[in-house]
């Protein structure tokens, strides 16, 4: 009968494999790598490891954030309409069926900068521009 036993060495060198392997996750944790995550409050987004709140300057979003009830109004320039948020973030609207409804009340409306919207998408990035696919738009009527 021929059994397998390991030997020190090898038991060694798994151990240190899987030491190696925890010590480099809790690196990244800790480190100064950052991602971004959702906030628990709508409207809003934070920086992981960061306490304060973005800056009108920290303009670009990562891909794949989800933007969720943002407030702002729609500017519609000749490339098309783009959603400026309270923080001055301008978000270029990627072509579906929201956008089309939203570019419909727009021209009907005698300013479009007065309507204000809250939106949630989900937001790209190419060529160091934002874009949003909108997934939900709710017009917000304006206050008496």
């Amino acid at each position: 009968m021929l059994r397998c036993v390991p030997s020190s060495g090898s038991l060694i060198a798994f151990a240190f494999l899987g030491t190696f392997c925890c010590c480099a996750v809790l690196l990244a944790q800790i480190s100064g790598d950052r991602f971004f995550e959702q906030p628990s409050s709508p409207g809003r987004w934070k920086e992981r490891g960061a306490e304060a709140e973005p800056t009108a300057q920290a303009i670009r979003l990562r891909e794949g954030m989800l933007l969720t009830d943002a407030v702002g109004h729609f500017e519609t320039p000749a490339e098309g309409p783009v959603f400026v948020d309270a923080a001055g973030r301008r978000l270029t609207g990627l072509e579906n069926l929201n956008l089309q409804r939203i570019t419909r009340h727009l021209r009907a409306a005698d300013t479009a900068a007065d309507i204000q919207w809250k939106i949630s998408g989900t937001v790209t990035e190419f060529e160091g521009r934002n874009f949003i696919l909108i997934e939900r738009a709710v017009y917000l009527p304006p206050r008496s």
